[in-house]
């Protein structure tokens, strides 16, 4: 960060309180880091001192103490934004809990930043390995997300993928899936694509619940509308008050 505590310094550095501060006097005297004005915070001289410190690290001892930078965060109850930037550059494939975090904090920035939520996921599958094909709810995070920063048809390719993994059984998620993916492709000028997504979904009565059903028939009747084609919103729409009716 722009500052930094000296607890956070010692325990990144594997170090303890006394050694940390003796090493900041020594960093001060030569003016590579100066006080950053709150007691025991302290920070870089510039920006790029930092980065050339960063980038002349070694590979292997920046991947322990972004581990150990999770850790403390962790114990503070930092936000899990907070320490999912480390965590991505310090766990290993198959850390479920670090997946988990990595997801959780993915949802937490969604709104205000797309594009990390995006990475973030795509970070926590690449630590679930083999396993993240039994996280469809992920992929479909990561489709919202990169729809969100208006990359369209990444989102769309990731959200068809997606759904022809999942069995016609996977209920509820496939129906969101599906109508996520129409609303993309609508979004892309493929309105005609968007309707037949969602009528071979309707098709599919193998498993289909009524609240299903009057999900994607309300999904056909948005892509209707937004098509100017009234008499078809009007039409699934009312197919959809049915369908609610029997749910």
């Amino acid at each position: 960060g722009d500052s930094v505590a000296v607890t956070m310094v010692a325990a990144v550095a594997g170090s303890d309180q006394v050694r940390t501060l003796v090493a900041l006097d020594e960093l001060t005297a030569h003016d590579v880091v100066r006080p950053a004005g709150s007691p025991g915070q302290f920070s870089f001289r510039h920006p790029l001192v930092r980065a050339a410190v960063y980038e002349g690290a070694g590979a292997g001892w920046l991947i322990s103490a972004h581990g150990r930078a999770a850790e403390y965060l962790a114990s503070r109850g930092a936000p899990l934004a907070t320490q999912a930037s480390h965590v991505q550059r310090s766990a290993h494939p198959g850390d479920e809990k670090a997946a988990n975090l990595l997801a959780h904090a993915a949802r937490d920035v969604l709104t205000i930043a797309p594009s990390t939520a995006a990475h973030w996921t795509a970070e926590a599958l690449r630590l679930l390995g083999d396993e993240a094909r039994l996280r469809p709810e992920l992929w479909l995070q990561r489709a919202h997300a990169l729809g969100a920063a208006g990359r369209l048809r990444e989102s769309r390719d990731l959200l068809r993928t997606t759904a022809s993994l999942l069995p016609s059984r996977a209920g509820d998620l496939r129906v969101r899936v599906v109508v996520a993916q129409a609303t993309t492709e609508w979004m892309l000028g493929d309105c005609e694509q968007a309707m037949r997504s969602l009528l071979r979904e309707l098709e599919n009565r193998n498993g289909r619940s009524a609240h299903d059903r009057a999900e994607l028939e309300m999904a056909l009747a948005a892509i209707a509308q937004r098509t100017d084609d009234f008499s078809a919103a009007v039409h699934w729409s009312e197919r959809a008050l049915v369908s609610a009716e029997e749910a």
